[in-house]
């Protein structure tokens, strides 16, 4: 068993490369908008949404911000079953490039009634230690990647966690719409 955070779930990020530096979902009487710096652009697709469920499901598990990622960029492929492809093709370019937009952005979820507006800004991570090749030198000790989770992210992602079957995750994985629904 796997988690997502509800927030996510409710509103789910682009399916396909979007325009500018701004995206916006509405479910209802929610409003979602994502922001991610013009250079290097938003998260979309299947991987971000594979990388959240990875980070919702081992936050809720030790409940700690700061998430381990791997000692290596083809350990943590594997953590997400993934093949390491290179190329500019490639799942090892994509997944650098989805980790740095998802990483780099921010979510902003407002919902509006008539008795309230409320309005929740979340950085996913507030920081962040990747690596940018999949086998590292040779080295006597390897540092380990992290990611430390946003704390408004965090508290969303385990107070309001929402269980996915992994198998179902795997099965659907090329598919970002089959993901969100």
């Amino acid at each position: 068993m796997g988690f997502v955070a509800g927030s996510l779930a409710k509103a789910t990020l682009p399916h396909s490369c979007p325009n500018g530096g701004e995206f916006e979902r509405r479910n209802g009487n929610l409003l979602m908008s994502m922001h991610g710096p013009a250079a290097v652009g938003l998260p979309y697709g299947s991987l971000p949404r594979l990388i959240l469920m990875h980070l919702c499901t081992e936050a809720v598990r030790t409940q700690q911000r700061e998430i381990d990622l791997g000692n290596t960029l083809s350990e943590f492929m594997r953590r997400l079953d993934m093949q390491a492809t290179g190329g500019e093709r490639g799942s090892i370019r994509s997944l650098k490039d989805q980790m740095t937009r998802l990483f780099s952005s921010s979510i902003s979820c407002r919902q509006v009634t008539p008795e309230v507006t409320t309005i929740k800004n979340m950085h996913i991570a507030s920081t962040a230690e990747i690596w940018w090749t999949p086998h590292p030198p040779r080295q006597t000790s390897f540092k380990e990647c992290k990611v430390h989770l946003g704390e408004e992210f965090f508290h969303s992602a385990t107070s309001h966690a929402i269980p996915v079957d992994l198998r179902a995750i795997r099965a659907l994985r090329q598919s970002p719409l089959a993901l969100d629904i």
